[in-house]
This record gives C-alpha cells, sequence and structure tokens, in this order.
C-alpha cells in the first residue's frame, strides 16, 4: 500500500510541474510581445517599443522592423 501512495504521489508532483512548466512557456511570450504607444503633440501615434528616453529625445523600435533605431525629439 506504500508503494502505491508513493507512486500516485510521484505521478502528482510530475503533472503539477509539467502544467506549471506549460503555464509558463505559454505566458512568458505573451509578456514579450508589450508594446508602447507614443503620441505626438500633433495627434500622430507610433506604436513602438520605447528603449530609451532622455531630456530632448525618445528612442524607439518599431515592431515590423526589427533591426533599425529610431529617434524622435
Amino acid at each position: 500500500m506504500n508503494k502505491t501512495f508513493n507512486k500516485e504521489l510521484v505521478m502528482k508532483r510530475k503533472i503539477t510541474v509539467l502544467l506549471i512548466a506549460l503555464f509558463a512557456i505559454i505566458v512568458c511570450p505573451m509578456l514579450s510581445l508589450s508594446q508602447d504607444l507614443i503620441v505626438k503633440r500633433n495627434g500622430d501615434e507610433i506604436l513602438s517599443k520605447v528603449l530609451e528616453i532622455t531630456p530632448l529625445e525618445v528612442k524607439y523600435k518599431k515592431p515590423t522592423i526589427r533591426t533599425a533605431l529610431f529617434t524622435q525629439s
């Protein structure tokens, strides 16, 4: 009886770990898809990922262009 109980406990732990890992695999990429919305003074909107903000400019990347870095003054 003790061996059966241990096997069930081990199986429950494996299933729990598997579910947690599956959840992390699904949710983590969704968190990295976050985007920022830059609204200019004239009302234009830029969907982007802001990388750096200084007193004079904002540096950002557009989600459709992976390698280009843009600066808005």
